[in-house]
């Protein structure tokens, strides 16, 4: 193999883990399904729901409409992705989700997103707190 054709290969090896982890949902899953291996899932769209709802407000209440957008998001668009990608396996016959071996470059983009969004959690936190809402 020369040289520019592993180029091309590490351009593309890139430019697919990135297109992948682009959307929250799709992290939000692959970082509840690195700290478990696997779920259904009903229990993944139930906390991906729940994760995405309160990002921006912690007092907004997940409502079983948004609940069930988060299943069909995750059944049509999310979950064929990241199988696309090698990412997960999902068996629709039992609902069952399970976390492949990832990239490297996958885990530390994730690794990086996840430290991120909780410094960004624990500042909002702060800012409440210092408001006097806390």
């Amino acid at each position: 193999m020369n040289d520019d054709t592993r180029d091309a290969d590490a351009t593309a090896e890139v430019d697919a883990v990135f297109g992948v982890l682009a959307d929250a949902h799709r992290r939000y899953a692959l970082y509840y399904l690195r700290d478990r291996d696997c779920a259904t899932l009903d229990e993944l769209a139930t906390v991906l729901a729940g994760w995405l709802g309160t990002r921006e407000d912690q007092g907004n209440v997940v409502t079983p409409a948004d609940l069930e957008r988060e299943q069909v998001s995750l059944r049509h668009v999310h979950l064929p992705r990241l199988v696309d990608a090698g990412f997960v396996r999902y068996d629709a016959d039992s609902g069952e989700v399970t976390l492949e071996s990832l990239p490297e470059l996958a885990e530390k983009v994730l690794d990086r997103s996840l430290d991120q969004r909780r410094d960004a959690s624990k500042r909002a936190d702060r800012s409440a707190f210092d408001r006097g809402v806390g």
